[in-house]
């Protein structure tokens, strides 16, 4: 058995995913990227989804099979890459508050 984390947005019209798959012996792993995303998810306007799902694989796939919900999300598996995506947000967002500031 497989526990996932999954941390489902939509930024830009794109629906993503952070995807975590450990075994049930690997729960520190689980437990880190948890405390991870307690302290850099937090982005004004941002909403996010936290869902703890198991299945008998470790793939993505197993989850989308499990819930077509996931059926179109990209699937973002190193944790910096998904918080680059809020990042690359909170910067679109300042140059449009400086562009309005300016008009």
């Amino acid at each position: 058995m497989y526990t996932h984390l999954v941390v489902y947005t939509r930024i830009k019209g794109v629906a993503l995913a952070y995807h975590l798959a450990t075994s049930n012996e690997d729960a520190q792993k689980f437990d880190r990227a948890v405390e991870r995303l307690n302290q850099n998810t937090e982005v004004t306007g941002s909403d996010h989804a936290i869902h703890i799902l198991g299945t008998d694989s470790p793939s993505f796939t197993s989850i989308q099979n499990m819930d077509p919900y996931f059926a179109d999300v990209k699937e973002v598996t190193d944790l910096a890459e998904f918080f680059s995506y809020f990042d690359e947000l909170v910067a679109a967002r300042s140059q449009l508050s400086d562009s309005t500031r300016k008009s």
